[in-house]
């Protein structure tokens, strides 16, 4: 069982091993498959994986991780480009404009092509064994015992709400241009993904669905990750009808505008009521300082 007081190493070890088997269970369901379902699952795992090697690289082995880094951003790509697919022809369906059909068939057929070169990348992947070698590699990882999980905790968390919400301030205006909003959108899941990381370190009743302030902080991040996600549906659907042909293309994009202008509006009030309340800051960045 992890506690607060064992070595950081330790703890970084330990957790990155989960994610990383996590990551290779999705990574074979979506080998597999390729459906909806399965690259949602796959993407979160990347991404929560890849955060384990930001937060804890000190901690752990430098040349795999960089390794894993690399060949996960190529999978990832190709992931990406499956998921932009799906979301675009959920996001189609719902709007229910003139040419949808046409253009959701055009969309479609893109889809195939993307799920076969994720498949091929995620079969390149496997036969590679980059994920047995990281795990040998972590093994021979000695454990220093100077600084424990708990230490590691308060040292890396307050800052990262720190600079967050001074982004936020950024974002959070009107005038928020869509390629500030996705960086926002990366940076909400990026001290999202570490909060949770370090859950086991802040005890049972720290987590995600529980009353205390770190388990508030991390609802609020998923709700405003939620917002900027419907987001960047939005600009990633406009991005791929803008490069078809079909003739009713303008008055799809003129729907989707409006969605993204709504999207935009429940962002900014609720960011501002929740991230903007000092008292609630103010425990938030209490409870990251002492775990």
């Amino acid at each position: 069982m992890l506690v607060a007081s064992e070595s950081i190493r330790r703890f970084a070890s330990e957790q990155s091993a989960g994610f990383l088997r996590s990551l290779m269970l999705d990574a074979g369901h979506a080998a597999k498959s390729g459906g909806i379902e399965a690259v949602h699952d796959l993407r979160v795992s990347i991404r929560r994986f890849r955060q384990v090697l930001k937060v804890f690289r000190a901690w752990l082995p430098r040349n795999e991780s960089h390794l894993l880094r690399h060949e996960m951003k190529e999978i990832m790509k190709h992931a990406g480009d499956v998921r932009d697919r799906d979301i675009a022809i959920a996001l189609l369906r719902k709007i229910q404009a003139p040419a949808n059909r046409r253009v959701v068939a055009e969309i479609h057929e893109q889809r195939g092509v993307s799920a076969h070169a994720l498949q091929e990348s995620l079969r390149d992947f496997r036969r590679r064994g980059s994920a047995a070698a990281w795990r040998r590699a972590l093994k021979l990882v000695q454990d220093s015992g100077k600084t424990s999980a708990r230490d590691a905790a308060s040292n890396i968390l307050p800052g990262m709400l720190k600079k967050y919400l001074r982004h936020g301030t950024q974002a959070s205006h009107h005038n928020a241009s869509s390629k500030e909003l996705h960086r926002f959108r990366i940076a909400t899941k990026e001290i999202r993904y570490s909060v949770e990381l370090f859950i086991p370190v802040f005890g049972a009743g720290a987590g995600v669905g529980t009353g205390g302030p770190i388990g508030e902080l991390s609802k609020n991040l998923k709700k405003i990750q939620n917002h900027l996600g419907a987001i960047h549906d939005c600009t990633a659907t406009a991005a791929l009808i803008e490069d078809l042909k079909s003739p009713g293309r303008k008055n799809i994009l003129r729907a989707i505008g409006k969605r993204g202008e709504e999207k935009t509006d429940r962002f900014l009030r609720d960011y501002r009521r929740q991230f903007e309340d000092e008292d609630a800051v103010r425990r938030w960045k209490k409870a990251l300082r002492h775990p």
